[in-house]
């Protein structure tokens, strides 16, 4: 009986041996799948990573798992995407870089970002049918550092938006159609560095709108629509050297509007109603001195990015701007001569309303050519500028990936340390 007993536990035990591999595989293979199926992602999503992996189109229902979390870099700007679809983006753990501007997107589905943790830059810029943003869709980009949402056609933003990016230092919003802003919108953006806001309709900012913003150093709310300002509305922005206030409305400005920014580099209020507004005015006398203040001619180009080092685009954290910095970019040449306005009439007689008339709208047409001059000239630079950032981009993410690779090659040459199994000492 005993011997029965004996060899019944024995068979078992060979029955769970044979078994605990399998049940063992099972769970890896439903944990950690070696490959991925990428056939349903959008189109260009799809290429996007075969190219990045190399693999032929043959090769989507099989990606490996490990080469795709690897990806850091995927371009795919001008690419003609519509839409997008959830879980485009899913298993790409380690993509550092996404580029999705100059498409045609209208909007995005709130957690396509989700499974990118590792994202540092995003370039949504240029998608020129894009007008809204659904709230949260930033939530998971909490490593995020620059935002590019630049020349797109958003009306609003949804309060909260950027409240999970207390990373970002770089945010892009000019040249939308914004026309109000949340209050506390930018609140939770503690290390944001340059923030663009021109080109936009923004008519007034809501009191406190920049007060959680004290490590911003360059502003630029230009050609918008401001009729005027909240008393204190830069008081808290104490390391702020740019601010760009050129072409709104303004008509006055509250006492000690820039008393506390002594970091001051450069005000510029050209192109606004502000009659008589000389640098002899109260209103500066607190200013650096040495500050560029504009008040009247021609604007001229906006400055470059806060940091250029090598390749023209801002590396991480402050140091880039103690690095050696090069020449910056020239600015836009004159262009082509504006058209000459008719000659002067001879000046009309007394009460020839209709000739006097006439003369000024001929006067105006010239202006209105010169400044249509003046405008081209400007987004022909904005235009160089941004070809600049997405050329120097790529190039640096392409020099991040070999780095990764070199890592990678050299810890895996290092032999694995072996162990010695700890035997208690024989009694003798």
């Amino acid at each position: 009986m005993n011997l029965s007993i004996k060899s019944l536990l024995a068979v078992l035990c060979l029955c769970l041996l044979a078994a605990s591999p399998l049940v063992a595989a099972q769970r890896t293979a439903t944990t950690t799948p070696e490959t991925i199926d990428i056939c349903d992602r959008t189109a260009q999503v799809e290429a996007g990573i075969l190219a990045a992996l190399e693999l032929d189109a043959d090769d989507c229902a099989a990606v490996p798992a490990e080469r795709m979390a690897a990806i850091r870099f995927m371009d795919l700007g001008r690419a003609g995407i519509a839409t997008l679809r959830v879980g485009d983006f899913d298993n790409l753990d380690g993509l550092r870089q996404l580029n999705l501007h100059h498409n045609q997107m209208e909007t995005l589905p709130s957690s396509i970002f989700d499974a990118l943790n590792e994202l540092r830059y995003l370039l949504l810029n240029n998608n020129n049918q894009l007008a809204t943003l659904p709230s949260g869709v930033f939530d998971a980009l909490d490593g995020l550092k620059h935002l590019f949402l630049h020349s797109n056609r958003l009306a609003a933003l949804p309060a909260g938006i950027f409240d999970e990016l207390d990373e970002l230092n770089w945010l892009w919003l000019n040249g939308n159609q914004l026309r109000a802003l949340p209050s506390g919108i930018f609140d939770n953006l503690d290390r944001l560095d340059w923030l663009s806001l021109g080109v936009n309709r923004l008519r007034a900012l809501p009191p406190g709108i920049f007060d959680e913003l004290d490590g911003l150093r360059d502003i630029h709310l230009n050609d918008n629509d401001l009729e005027t300002l909240p008393a204190g509305a830069f008081d808290k922005l104490v390391a702020l050297e740019t601010l760009d206030l050129g072409d709104n409305d303004l008509e006055t400005l509250p006492a000690g509007i820039f008393g506390k920014l002594a970091a001051l580099d450069r005000l510029d209020l050209n192109g606004n109603r502000l009659a008589g507004l000389a640098r002899e005015h109260p209103l500066f006398d607190n200013l650096p001195s040495g500050v560029a203040l504009l008040l009247s001619g021609q604007r001229r180009p906006n400055p470059p990015p806060p940091c250029q080092p090598e390749g023209g685009f801002p590396s991480e954290g402050d140091g880039c701007r103690a690095a050696p910095e090069p020449d910056p970019p020239a600015p836009p040449g004159p262009g082509p001569e504006p058209e000459p306005g008719p000659e002067e009439p001879d000046p009309p007689a007394d009460g020839d309303l209709a000739g006097r008339v006439a003369a000024l709208e001929r006067q105006l047409a010239v202006l209105m050519r010169r400044t249509a001059l003046d405008a081209d000239e400007r987004r022909e630079a904005d235009a160089a500028l941004q070809r600049r950032i997405e050329d120097a981009t790529a190039e640096r993410m392409e020099a991040d990936a070999a780095h990764d690779e070199r890592l990678s090659a050299i810890e895996e040459s290092i032999p694995p340390r072996r162990l010695r199994l700890w035997s208690p000492p024989s009694e003798e």
